[in-house]
């Protein structure tokens, strides 16, 4: 057996050489097209994600636009009930029954910075 590797010839040994060649040339095509899928693949997760965010935030933005209306007719709403609750007439009536309150006599005023 030995004998018979050695005699190979030249061009036996070149086309073995070719075929080593084609299988490294295949296996650089297949990295590339693995490298080229995988960006391709990439660019697609990213586009996708982006998208995902977008509706997201549109929601977010939707949700936050509702709350603000809210708040803005609560604020409306706090302000009408501090007017009514700070009204003269409303003062004047809890003084006099809750509190006890009453008009000062002549007797109980006393004016500054008269000499």
């Amino acid at each position: 057996m030995v004998s018979m590797a050695r005699r190979l010839t030249f061009k036996e040994l070149t086309v073995e050489d070719e075929h080593s060649s084609r299988r490294g040339m295949t296996i650089k095509g297949l990295l590339v097209t693995m490298l080229v899928i995988g960006v391709l693949l990439a660019l697609g997760l990213i586009r996708v994600w982006t998208r995902t965010e977008m509706v997201r935030m549109g929601f977010d933005l939707r949700k936050a636009g509702e709350n603000q209306r809210a708040l803005v007719i609560e604020r409306d709403t706090l302000r009408r009930e501090l007017a009514a609750l700070k009204t003269p007439s409303r003062v004047e009536r809890i003084a006099r029954k809750e509190l006890g309150m009453r008009e000062p006599g002549p007797d109980q005023i006393i004016e500054l910075g008269k000499k």
